[in-house]
């Protein structure tokens, strides 16, 4: 059984998980952190809601991931949505819905910033 779906606020934090390859050596996030494996916008990037889990939590079992947070209200200003979807392993998971620029992916990347 999932949890129940809740509402995400523009004040709340999204974790995105990332490879090391998302990182660049600046330590700024590049774009294919929103993309998917072929290059394009991914559709659905798979994120977690910070208020209802924690960094060690995300991180758990996947060794070499890092972890960056992203406040809500970028993706919504940007005309995306932010959904709450729990799947029965992860009740803070989310989906940033609706992307389908590489500008977006872009303007997405410079507003996270690396957290572990």
């Amino acid at each position: 059984m999932t949890a129940p779906i809740e509402s995400v606020f523009r004040d709340d934090i999204l974790y995105r998980r990332l490879l090391r390859f998302h990182i660049k050596p600046t330590g700024q996030i590049s774009s294919a952190a929103f993309k998917d494996k072929k290059g394009r916008p991914d559709s659905e990037v798979s994120v977690d809601l910070a208020r209802l889990t924690t960094p060690e939590r995300c991180l758990f079992g996947l060794p070499g991931m890092r972890l960056g947070q992203i406040k809500a209200s970028v993706p919504l200003d940007l005309g995306l949505s932010v959904e709450h979807r729990p799947v029965v392993e992860n009740d803070a998971h989310c989906v940033i819905a609706g992307m389908h620029t590489i500008r977006t992916c872009r303007l997405l990347a410079e507003a996270t910033t690396v957290l572990l």
